[in-house]
């Protein structure tokens, strides 16, 4: 999802820059759209297993961006989804994190950052390798007796 080819638009051209939205996440001098980081994107034919996977991984990636959205009193579309317990807590730690800060732009300087790093853990945590990434090798011994 935020791997370097979703920056390029090599492979997929309409699928959005997700890799540069969550890295502007982490920019205090800049404000992210959270509509723009909603994964919205027609999942076309493949493996019902990959297909699966897919929609639960979407459903919880924008369940994330709608809690954010929600504590600086936006909405964004879409339906609400259940995180399982290893990702919850993000709302528990904004709202501890903006009862202590100080800071000026509280968005761009707390809860963004905060969210860039719940998405990092959720991509992380819940790939299963249903890929093989850019090369295969095999290692073939032959043995001739």
């Amino acid at each position: 999802m935020v791997g370097r080819h979703t920056s390029t638009g090599e492979f997929t051209p309409n699928l959005s820059r997700y890799r540069n939205l969550v890295n502007s996440l982490m920019d205090v001098d800049f404000t992210t759209d959270f509509e723009q980081l909603m994964f919205d994107v027609e999942l076309g034919e493949a493996p019902a297993e990959i297909i699966d996977f897919f929609k639960t991984f979407r459903d919880w990636w924008n369940q994330l961006i709608r809690e954010a959205a929600i504590l600086c009193g936006e909405t964004v579309h879409g339906c609400e989804s259940t995180l399982p317990t290893e990702f919850q807590g993000l709302t528990k730690e904004l709202k501890e994190s903006l009862d202590n800060s100080q800071v000026e732009n509280i968005r761009a300087s707390i809860i963004e950052p905060i969210l860039a790093k719940y998405l990092h853990n959720l991509e992380v945590s819940t790939q299963k390798g249903l890929g093989v990434g850019h090369t295969l090798m095999a290692l073939v011994s032959i043995d001739q007796s």
